[in-house]
């Protein structure tokens, strides 16, 4: 006879044969997550990075088309790459 069978109306806690692979599973979507975002950031700082540098090569005249200063460049270009 089953503990269940014995004592019908009380509870008896279940655990599904699969929680352990449902926990691995997303530890490891987590991680995975965590990667991409980390990826995501590094590919942002890089692209800032040669923004900067680009924005750093512009004569007079395109800064002034673009309506920025050699001051307000020099402070841009100035800044760390993660200071976006």
């Amino acid at each position: 006879m089953s503990l269940q069978e014995r004592t019908p109306n009380s509870f008896v806690p279940r655990i599904r044969p699969d929680a352990g692979r449902t926990i691995l599973t997303d530890m490891i979507d987590h991680i995975a997550q965590l990667f991409h975002d980390a990826t995501a950031l590094i590919e942002t700082w890089q692209r800032t990075s040669r923004q900067r540098r680009a924005l750093s090569r512009l004569d007079d005249r395109m800064l002034q088309d673009i309506g920025l200063t050699r001051e307000q460049v020099a402070r841009e270009i100035g800044r760390p790459f993660w200071d976006i």
